[in-house]
């Protein structure tokens, strides 16, 4: 994943140098991905059997984000969150979604903390949770 980024990223400053026309016509797209699965014993959300079920809820007392299901026993799919990222001059906008049930607000707030420091505003930021079985 590091080297994809940084091979995006070598090309954007490349083209970027090149180009002799205003940037303020050009509409600069980079996009990249990773793996966020969660370590093997985190229940996950999401349909499943009885045998998924924890009948007498202890996760709760375990995991804060999960009750109700059990601790996974392994990983079939990895879960991947993915960025895609737009500037035209100076405006930015950043789309970030990932195979999440939902995000929480306390997520956004501290994304757009942490993109600050590379000129995002918060509401240059959409996230979004695109994990469905029924959309």
């Amino acid at each position: 994943m590091k080297n994809i980024l940084a091979i995006v990223l070598i090309v954007f400053f490349i083209c970027l140098n090149s180009y002799a026309g205003s940037e303020r016509d050009l509409l600069f797209v980079a996009a990249g991905n990773a793996d966020i699965t969660p370590p093997i014993g985190v229940p996950l959300a999401g349909h499943g059997s009885i045998h998924r079920r924890d009948l007498i809820p202890f996760s709760r007392f375990f995991h804060r984000y999960s009750a109700y299901l059990k601790p996974s026993e392994g990983a079939m799919d990895p879960i991947r969150a993915k960025v895609l990222i737009i500037k035209r001059g100076d405006k930015k906008l950043l789309f970030m979604s990932a195979d999440l049930v939902a995000m929480t607000k306390q997520f956004q707030k501290e994304l757009a903390i942490r993109l600050k420091p590379l000129g995002f505003n918060p509401s240059d930021i959409i996230v979004s949770g695109t994990h469905t079985h029924n959309g």
